[in-house]
């Protein structure tokens, strides 16, 4: 695995180069190295406009994940810190938010909530622990098998202790523990360095599963009170495995930007020889085998039935805004169409559509048909029971870019086919949340999930080389 860290020189609270120099400097950094991630300090961009460019031009790199920070989040700004409501009347609160970008998409992982040990002091220290706990799911994503979770420069103050480091909160620190790796982007570098160390080493020293990594990037402040910071500075960046500091690459313009490379070797990554390989989950349907044939030649690590961390029926407390809106509508729905169904579909009712109590177990786990972890693609194939009513009603809230795949198109096919299928009654209705989620959850996490309609690539259609060279372009057309 592939890691690059860059950051960039600050005169106070001042970046020195502008807001789009430092975007082109990501951009042909990550063209001239293709690492598979890509971490900034924070600070790396200047607005969320820059954001979008970025993530308009990630398409052109495949394969890496880019982790920046927006100084002035105008997003963030609009809608306000989620602590500006407290009683505590925090004097300051950051208007900076951070964003991962892959394969062209983004998601905000959310604004910074705390920077020392000495703000989570007292009430407000309370709060400021509590809304990193309530973020801190946002704060999780994936390259390819591997879970990253990201804390914002002074959050690394969750942990406290140097001798002896624990973590202040206990879902915080759970978190920490199942990701595989720990990026902490800081605005410059932190002081007492030695007990920063000490944290950074504790992070990657948390192994479950044979292998840990924990990521510091710095900015080198020249304008520093106590001490000027200098940009080759070994510690400017950092990268432990398993609690040991790793060897790394210089590239660098000398008073505009540090890039370091590290290269972590398979060997490193492996799980332990004494725990049990998962056994390969089947290709659910003999339909989709054939199709499944095809994409082992296209990434003969394609993985059927995949399962991620994040891809689960969410309950009402988890939902989003859209996700709730949706599964609003569906269960509105139920309630007027029931009736007109002369089979046992007409007993439905829109309180049975995934109420809290029944989302639990297997219900809650969902998983994509395949996943190409080559070209970090999903694909669902789609035989004639998922175009139905009742999954048109959910197309109606999508916007033009929600989804990667021909919306349009499958919002027409349901009107056509009308498919049903009463058992049990809700079925059709729950089918069609279930497909929402996989759709919204993909668009979040920055997987590209594409959809392929049974009647284009059944065991007949992928006879025809026409079609699979067709298919071949529409994989890697979206990389």
């Amino acid at each position: 695995m592939k890691v690059a860290t860059l950051s960039f020189k600050l005169i106070g609270t001042n970046m020195a180069l502008s807001g789009s120099e430092r975007a082109q400097i990501i951009r042909q950094c990550i063209e001239d190295h293709r690492p598979d991630f890509f971490a900034c300090a924070g600070w790396s961009l200047e607005s969320v406009s820059q954001v979008k460019e970025l993530t308009k031009a990630s398409k052109g790199f495949p394969g890496t994940t880019l982790l920046v920070e927006v100084q002035h989040d105008e997003i963030l700004a609009q809608r306000g810190h989620a602590l500006a409501g407290s009683t505590q009347n925090y004097k300051t609160l950051p208007g900076h938010a951070m964003y991962i970008i892959c394969n062209g998409n983004s998601r905000c992982l959310g604004e910074q909530f705390f920077a020392t040990s000495s703000e989570l002091k007292g009430k407000g220290g309370d709060e400021r622990l509590l809304a990193l706990e309530n973020d801190i799911d946002k704060r999780t994503f994936n390259i390819g098998d591997i879970q990253v979770v990201a804390l914002c420069c002074g959050e690394l103050n969750v942990l406290r202790g140097r001798d002896r480091v624990e973590c202040r909160s206990e879902k915080v620190g759970k978190v920490l523990t199942m990701a595989d790796i720990v990026v902490n982007p800081t605005h410059d570098r932190m002081g007492n360095y030695g007990t920063v160390k000490k944290k950074r080493e504790h992070l990657s020293s948390q192994r479950l599963d044979g292998w840990k990594v924990s990521i510091s990037i710095s900015n080198w402040n020249v304008a520093k009170q106590r001490q000027v910071q200098k940009q080759n500075t070994d510690t400017l960046h950092s990268l432990f495995l398993n609690g040991e500091a790793q060897e790394w690459g210089r590239h660098h313009r000398e008073g505009e930007y540090e890039l370091r490379l590290y290269e972590i070797h398979s060997e490193s990554l492996k799980r332990p020889k004494n725990k049990p390989a998962k056994r390969p989950k089947a290709v659910r349907g003999k339909a989709a085998l054939p199709l499944y044939k095809f994409l082992q030649t296209i990434d003969p690590d394609v993985s059927p039935e995949h399962q991620f961390d994040w891809l689960y029926l969410p309950n009402s407390s988890e939902r989003t805004k859209l996700e709730s809106k949706i599964l609003d509508s569906l269960r509105t729905h139920c309630d007027k169409t029931a009736n007109s169904f002369k089979s046992a579909k007409k007993k439905a009712q829109g309180a049975n559509i995934f109420p809290d109590d029944k989302i639990k177990g297997n219900t809650r786990k969902l998983e994509f048909d395949f996943y190409l972890p080559k070209y970090n693609l999903a694909i669902e194939f789609d035989e004639s029971q998922h175009f139905t009513l009742e999954r048109a009603v959910t197309y109606m809230h999508y916007s033009n870019d929600q989804v990667a795949y021909d919306k349009d198109r499958w919002f027409r096919l349901c009107k056509e086919r009308k498919r049903n299928d009463s058992d049990p009654p809700e079925r059709d209705w729950q089918r069609a949340y279930r497909d929402t989620i996989r759709d919204l959850r993909a668009k979040e996490y920055g997987v590209t999930l594409i959809r392929l309609y049974q009647g284009d690539y059944g065991a007949d259609q992928l006879k025809k080389k026409s079609v699979r060279d067709q298919l071949n372009r529409d994989i890697t057309g979206h990389h």
